[in-house]
């Protein structure tokens, strides 16, 4: 027999062979391994694979393997029966490669496809698959000279390569222990396209929370994914409403979110529409423009440089760092030459209580309060640790503006402490305040102090309109302590002392006239008896002398004095029940008796009243003071009989206050009060003899 026909005969078998191979593998029916492949997939997952649909297998140089209607089984806890459900799973694969250990996976088609993540309340994921117990197989011993199987898969994969993938209408639901969707993330379409350099290019349209989320950019190769020393490039550009994001740079390490360095720029028009996206209201003003390079110092440890914020003319930048944890840690080194926070801050659209039902809030009496008895969030402090540093050239909150603002800020394990707040105020005035909160035991407690020197305040308070309601220099030192889990637990047992005073100031008229008239008496007319109607009342000085000991405000020393009258008060504010009880005594100055000064707007009468200032701190009201004013009103009418109207006037100004200085005069009184009661003694023996001992002296007095 020639070579010839040999080879005739080693062909044609051979071709016979291909043929028969090929006639199988198409009329095979591959259903029939359903069986195998659900026992197999169930000894080594303890999860059931079902596949209901038909498996088929299209021949050719790129083969490719249909799969329709696969589910696979929840955890026997789980919310629903199915974990993963797929509609079609199609896998083309080029068959040459093959022959050289080289998996060449050309497409592959995912639709109709669902996944459900939950967590049970023992905090375990249906994600963690395990072998039944009874095919659990005993682990191999494994020596240092032969690595283990899950040693050697890490890595990168030769040889695998993947060209397409296509995924439509697809979903992803997160849920907690409660069995509530935390987060819902769906698919409309995902294309993934190998480029010639091997980069993928990434197509993305779907839904984030229910908020349209678009994506597109080119990504590193696959084989980047897992090769931990190699950096694996990144430029996309994600949106989403008109939010839009964008990052360009590299990632060593992706599944370990390590060595990263990507340059990020958002820009948001709307922050209050991406309340869908991170599941809370954002009462932030748009629109809102940030830039930073995003680094990671250590695991889980991320760090913003060069961080621009721009939000209309306010500007902030600076350095970030965030550490996961837990707890999670914050530490921020900011400054920014304009920060205005009532243009940032919105009111949430929740929020439709009327304005009035806002400002305060209720007791259980439903009487209206101004310290709310709400809890605080106490349990947030223990929860973050925090070092922030602030520098602000002008700072703008409601009704105050302050100039070179410095802030240091600690928070650790419950622990708050602001060890710096300095701000300025014109040429000479200062503000220098520390404060601590400590959340670490069950009633927290707060301790501030503060002083503020020479302030203009003309220059602080922030006004809407053109004219400031009150302008001068003023002083103020604060030192209070306090504890409760409420605003209203910590007024209620406040302890310590505010004393301020202010010169050379003036009062808008139109402003203290309409304030007046809403306590029920006018107190311009007080102020100012005569009929000027100029838009300021002078005020040559004023003090307020408060110490306060357990939620009790004494009124120890208050004092306005203008060129017309001088206003003394004296009584106490209750910071538990919220109930003033304060005196008034308005005296007027010479001058006012002749029409020498002008025509005056009070009656003699009305001169000689005094006032009491009731109500509360949220309704407060003015009405006489009936002892107080009979015994003035009788100066008035003695001085009426023996010298007519003038002497009337006389015998009112005659308890008026002929000191140059009243306000200092207050103030030196009140210092002397509080060296006496620093001088009591403590003990009832002391005080008895202390008195006796007074009382002998002042006897010896009379005879000398």
């Amino acid at each position: 027999m020639g070579w010839k026909k040999i080879t005739a005969i080693v062909l044609g078998v051979i071709l016979l062979v291909v043929v028969g191979a090929a006639v199988f593998l198409v009329t095979y029916d591959y259903n029939a391994l359903k069986p195998q492949i659900e026992a197999a997939v169930e000894k080594n997952t303890g999860r059931k694979l079902t596949l209901d649909g038909d498996i088929s297998l299209a021949l050719g140089l790129t083969p490719a393997l249909v799969v329709e209607d696969v589910s696979l089984a929840n955890a026997q806890w789980g919310s629903k029966p199915q974990m993963l459900e797929v509609g079609r799973f199609e896998l083309q694969v080029a068959l040459l490669p093959l022959f050289q250990r080289n998996v060449e996976i050309q497409r592959v088609v995912l639709r109709d496809t669902s996944v459900l993540v939950e967590t049970n309340t023992q905090g375990v994921s249906n994600l963690t698959l395990h072998k039944p117990q009874a095919a659990a197989e005993p682990e191999q011993e494994t020596s240092p000279e032969a690595p283990s199987d899950a040693a050697s898969q890490k890595g990168p994969l030769p040889g695998l390569e993947l060209d397409n993938v296509l995924v439509e209408n697809g979903s992803i639901d997160v849920r907690d222990a409660a069995g509530e969707t935390v987060t819902s993330f769906s698919v409309q379409r995902l294309a993934l396209q190998t480029l010639p350099n091997k980069d993928v290019q990434m197509t993305f349209d779907g839904q984030f929370n229910g908020q349209p989320l678009s994506m597109s950019g080119t990504v590193g190769p696959l084989q980047g994914l897992t090769d931990a020393q190699q950096q694996w490039p990144v430029d996309l550009a994600v949106q989403s409403g008109s939010a839009s994001v964008a990052l360009e740079g590299a990632i060593r390490d992706v599944f370990a979110q390590r060595g990263l360095d990507l340059d990020l720029s958002a820009t948001i028009p709307e922050p209050a529409a991406l309340k869908p996206l991170v599941g809370q209201e954002i009462p932030v003003a748009g629109p809102i423009e940030c830039t930073a390079t995003l680094t990671d110092t250590a695991a889980k440890t991320f760090r913003l440089d060069s961080l621009q914020v721009r939000q209309g003319e306010n500007r902030l930048s600076g350095t970030v760092s965030l550490a996961l944890g837990p707890p999670l840690s914050v530490t921020a080194d900011l400054t920014s030459p304009l920060l205005d926070v009532t243009a940032i801050t919105t009111q949430p659209s929740g929020d439709t209580a009327p304005p009035q039902e806002q400002q305060g809030a209720s007791s259980a009496a439903g009487d209206q309060r101004v310290f709310p008895d709400t809890e605080l969030p106490w349990e947030a402090l223990r929860q973050i640790n925090a070092q922030c540093s602030l520098q602000v050239g002008t700072l703008v909150i409601p009704k105050l503006q302050l100039v070179d603002t410095q802030l240091e800020l600690g928070l650790k394990d419950g622990l708050l402490t602001l060890s710096r707040l300095t701000a300025r105020s014109g040429a000479e005035g200062t503000l220098n305040a520390t404060m601590t909160v400590d959340a670490r035991s069950k009633q927290p407690r707060l301790e501030c102090a503060a002083r503020i020197e020479h302030f203009a305040l003309e220059q602080v308070l922030r006004e809407t309109k053109s004219d400031s309601f009150l302008q001068g220099t003023v002083s103020t030192d604060l030192a209070v302590t306090g504890q409760g889990r409420s605003v209203a637990a910590i007024m209620a047992g406040l302890d310590g002392k505010l004393q301020a005073s202010m010169s050379e100031g003036r009062l808008a008229n139109a402003r203290l006239e309409k304030w007046g008239a809403d306590l029920g008496a006018s107190l311009f007319r007080l102020l100012n008896p005569l009929e000027e109607r100029g838009r300021f009342t002078p005020i040559q000085c004023a003090v307020l002398v408060v110490p306060i000991d357990s939620g009790l405000a004494r009124v120890q020393a208050l004092v306005v004095d203008t060129p017309r009258m001088l206003l003394r008060g004296q009584g106490s504010v209750n910071l538990r029940t919220e109930a003033l009880d304060i005196g008034l005594d308005p005296q007027p100055k010479e001058g006012l008796q002749t029409g020498v000064l002008g025509k005056l707007s009070l009656s003699f009468s009305e001169l000689a009243q005094a006032f009491r200032l009731g109500g509360t701190l949220a309704k407060p009201s003015l009405a006489l003071d009936k002892t107080k004013t009979i015994e003035t009103l009788g100066k008035g009418i003695g001085g009426t009989l023996l010298f007519g109207p003038a002497g009337a006037a006389a015998g009112l100004l005659g308890s008026s206050d002929t000191s140059d200085n009243p306000c200092l005069q207050a103030l030196e009184g009140a210092d002397a009060a509080q060296e006496q009661q620093a001088e009591k003694p403590s003990s009832p023996q002391e005080q008895v003899e202390k008195g006796l001992e007074d009382l002998g002296g002042k006897l010896q007095k009379l005879f000398e």
